[in-house]
């Protein structure tokens, strides 16, 4: 979604004033899981611990402990209208909206993953422009 979300967004000029944004929560404190999952047994090859579904999962369960709080569903909406409303200073509607600090963490981790494997491919990149 967010890579369909960032091609499909670079289609508008700046004058259609058309902005998608994506909201990217964490944690968010409902008792969606509890009310709305049916948890069934997991395939062998899906059980080990490191498996994002089963880290969150453990939270979820309470088998697992997290050192920040999760978000509250209101203060989620407030945050997603004001930027919307207000914009930001610098970036107008952001593309991408993350809501919690794990959520930023998480997608902090990621980008620099991400830059991390790109550093390492360069020389693969210009070797590929190389006369």
């Amino acid at each position: 979604m967010d890579g369909f979300y960032e091609s499909f967004s670079n289609e508008f000029l700046p004058e259609w004033n058309i902005h998608l944004s994506v909201v990217q929560p964490g944690l968010v404190n409902t008792k969606y899981f509890q009310q709305n999952v049916i948890l069934t047994e997991r395939h062998p090859a899906y059980v080990d611990p490191r498996v994002a579904t089963n880290k969150i999962l453990a939270i979820v369960k309470g088998e697992e402990t997290v050192d920040y709080s999760p978000t509250e569903p209101q203060r989620s909406v407030e945050v997603i209208v004001d930027t919307v409303t207000n914009s930001v200073e610098g970036l107008g509607i952001p593309l991408r909206l993350p809501l919690g600090e794990d959520a930023w963490t998480a997608i902090e981790h990621s980008l620099k993953a991400a830059l991390e494997e790109h550093e390492k491919l360069k020389g693969i990149a210009f070797r590929a422009s190389a006369s």
